[in-house]
């Protein structure tokens, strides 16, 4: 059975949880490390099935969503496909989600999303800091020493709510951290936000 012909509405032998037998492929390029942990982790044969020629291909991605969103919908849940790759749980009943991510959830999806819009595996903050210089969010001067040292204060429970919380928590902050390259078009084409001057 191929890979995009195992979404079915109840999970079989092919999706279902399945322990890794035989030896873990050698993989090479930018994500060698993440596919290797990534397929030594997987639960199911359809992950290892698309995971094992190191390239996610958008079909093989799309499988993989719909099968999860099939998955979780056997266990009473209905899962909305975000824009931004994200999924709409449609509860905020933890104990329901735990219970079914225990059965659907795959990280694999995160994995594929992350290598489409990082292609060289650039480490995360830097991208992020180079995606909102490149829209002028942040000044030239405001290095990438700067930008970490500033993610670092804000796990700080004692600092308050400020300029740069705001700034952090855009949906163009956002943005730049699930698209640091603009691959898939998610930085928002109307933006107002302002930059930020530290």
């Amino acid at each position: 059975m191929s890979a995009l012909a195992a979404c079915t509405a109840v999970p079989d032998s092919h999706v279902t949880t399945a322990p890794l037998t035989g030896d873990i492929p050698q993989f090479d390029g930018p994500w060698a490390a993440e596919l290797t942990e990534h397929y030594r982790d997987s639960r199911s044969d359809l992950e290892r099935e698309i995971l094992s020629d190191g390239v996610i291909t958008e079909d093989e991605q799309q499988a993989l969503h719909d099968w999860y969103i099939d998955c979780m919908a056997g266990q009473g849940l209905r899962v909305t496909l975000l824009d931004n790759g994200g999924f709409d749980l449609g509860t905020t009943d933890q104990d329901r989600i735990l219970g079914a991510d225990g059965v659907c959830l795959t990280n694999t999806l995160s994995l594929a999303w992350e290598m489409r819009a990082n292609p060289e595996n650039v480490p995360p903050l830097e991208g992020t800091h180079a995606c909102l210089q490149r829209h002028g969010l942040l000044e030239p001067s405001f290095t990438l020493d700067d930008f970490i040292r500033h993610f670092d204060e804000e796990m700080d429970p004692t600092i308050e709510w400020n300029a740069w919380s705001d700034f952090h928590w855009s949906e163009e902050t956002f943005a730049c951290n699930r698209d640091p390259f603009d691959i898939l078009g998610l930085f928002p084409e109307d933006s107002t936000l302002e930059p930020y001057r530290g």
